[in-house]
């Protein structure tokens, strides 16, 4: 959730090109309190307990569930250039089992840690444009 204000950003180009879009639940949460965006930049329990007590997982999972693709975005974070996280590396992977099409802002470098496995995903890379969606897509 490093990247909730870029979400939005996403969001609204995407209803512009008339596409639905579904955003994670505790997106303004983690605009409003920045601390709850990862556990290496915030308290563990505090955010242990709000994903807990939102059953943030469980949710974002059904989320990937119901719809038809995926978009990961993924500015580059900690000079990482298309910077995967763990919680994005678990949402890939369910997209993936449930065979939607999973779109990346950007491409992974592939000297960070999920590299392998973000690419044997197969993920179509929108190249840091993402207008590039309606080439798979459509309108």
């Amino acid at each position: 959730m490093h990247f909730a204000k870029e979400m939005y950003l996403a969001k609204d180009d995407l209803e512009q090109m008339k596409y639905e879009v579904v955003l994670p639940s505790d997106i303004d949460d983690c605009i409003a309190n920045p601390n709850l965006k990862t556990s290496f930049e915030g308290n563990f329990e505090d955010e242990l307990r709000h994903c807990l007590d939102r059953n943030l997982l469980r949710e974002g999972f059904d989320k990937i569930e119901k719809c038809d693709a995926t978009l990961f975005v993924n500015y580059p974070k900690n000079e990482i250039q298309g910077y995967m996280g763990a919680s994005s590396l678990m949402e890939l992977a369910i997209a993936f089992f449930l065979h939607k099409k999973i779109f990346l802002l950007y491409p992974v470098d592939r000297q960070q840690k999920y590299a392998l496995e973000v690419e044997l995903t197969k993920p179509l890379d929108l190249n840091g444009d993402i207008n590039n969606i309606q080439k798979y897509l459509g309108v």
